[in-house]
């Protein structure tokens, strides 16, 4: 039983749905191994609270490498943008999801990023099954992304919900969480170290599935 006159609840990806050194450690590995680099400590290199303070993650990491060039890197873009192996979701995520469908739940997300980028990402998670609705922010324009109201408004339209019933679940204190409280929709903070904690958060989570205690009644 769902509480509250909640219809909606509406995901960031990055960082809330899985885990996105996950997918840069991925990336990384199928292009060290094409170009014949092995024994790297990936879980040392790929540093999340880095990646948010970098304007060019990517480039980073190959100079961590020593293996900096305009060539590798644009290698490395195309592979950031379409990896082709599986990056697996957290098998309680995937059931706090199927929980969410059981309570007849809308489910949506919104992401910023290179959209080609985040489309092959929702492919590599498996995420489409359980989604209802996506907006990719940079569609509505680069200028729209998160914390704009557009794209928050979007998946509103697309999910037929009103933001007063929906509730937006992210990581980001700015991007997610003022930006959904910016249109009147509930929010709930999935806490990270490298974040304060944001006054307008309505929940504080210590990892995605604790929603289920906060919204829905399982017993």
């Amino acid at each position: 039983m769902s509480v509250g006159g909640l219809k909606a609840v509406v995901f960031d990806l990055d960082n809330t749905l899985y885990n996105e050194g996950e997918y840069f450690k991925a990336v990384v590995s199928h292009f060290l191994n094409k170009n014949h680099h092995f024994e790297i400590d990936l879980d040392s290199l790929i540093d999340i609270g880095a990646r948010l303070k970098s304007k060019d993650y990517l480039g980073d990491i190959l100079h961590k490498l020593s293996l900096y060039s305009e060539r590798k890197q644009e290698q490395l873009f195309d592979l950031y943008c379409g990896f082709s192996g599986e990056v697996p979701l957290d098998p309680a995520v995937s059931s706090m999801l199927k929980i969410l469908r059981r309570n007849s739940m809308q489910i949506g997300m919104v992401t910023n990023g290179v959209v080609i980028a985040q489309r092959n990402k929702v492919r590599c998670l498996s995420l489409e099954v359980y989604l209802d609705a996506i907006t990719y922010a940079r569609d509505l324009g680069k200028s729209c992304e998160k914390p704009h109201a557009a794209p928050f408004v979007d998946i509103c339209q697309k999910l037929n919900c009103v933001p007063e019933n929906t509730l937006f679940v992210g990581d980001h204190p700015v991007n997610d969480i003022i930006g959904a409280k910016n249109i009147g929709m509930m929010t709930a903070w999935l806490k990270k170290p490298y974040f304060d904690r944001p006054e307008q958060a309505d929940i504080v989570l210590n990892s995605v599935d604790e929603l289920i205690g906060k919204i829905v009644d399982e017993t």
